[in-house]
């Protein structure tokens, strides 16, 4: 979906508020395991905070002991990697630190959350300078239902805390 309002033009395009869903160069993509979608959603969430591997060890495999974790994510960021295919670039693993690179994101809940800008110069109603209508409609179609609604990792009490919030 194209808008005045978005880069929907990016590689990787993703719908947290309902559910989730995934979208690379437009076409709906089956990310897998339940973990690997927690995985993505935390780090597009993260805004361009680097997170640190031990914490996202914790996070996903509490339950293990910390090389078990980090092994289990280092798996995960590939199978993430390789699942996104062209948009698998956006995702930086390094020694330490785990990023997703947010110039190729499109993101519903940052769109809904974005501030109404005033209307254009070209549509400004002179008189009274009211909010761009068009945008509150696009915010407004954008609200699918709760954040991550029916999404759930028994196994990982953090991030369902996480998400709660």
């Amino acid at each position: 979906m194209r808008n005045k309002f978005t880069q929907k033009n990016n590689p990787l395009h993703l719908e947290l508020l309902g559910g989730f869903n995934v979208r690379v160069v437009g076409a709906t993509t089956g990310i897998g395991y339940a973990k690997l979608c927690g995985l993505l959603a935390f780090l597009a969430m993260s805004g361009r905070t680097p997170q640190r591997r031990e914490y996202l060890a914790e996070l996903f495999w509490s339950e293990m002991p910390m090389p078990a974790g980090r092994q289990n994510l280092r798996r995960a960021l590939y199978n993430l990697k390789s699942a996104l295919g062209v948009a698998g670039k956006l995702l930086s693993a390094e020694r330490d630190l785990v990023t997703l690179d947010h110039l190729g994101l499109s993101l519903d809940v940052s769109d809904f959350t974005m501030p109404v800008a005033p209307t254009s110069p070209v549509t400004l109603n002179a008189v009274d300078g009211t909010p761009d209508l068009e945008q509150m409609e696009y915010q407004a179609g954008l609200y699918r239902g709760e954040f991550m609604s029916g999404f759930y990792l028994p196994d990982c009490s953090v991030f369902e805390d996480w998400v709660q919030v």
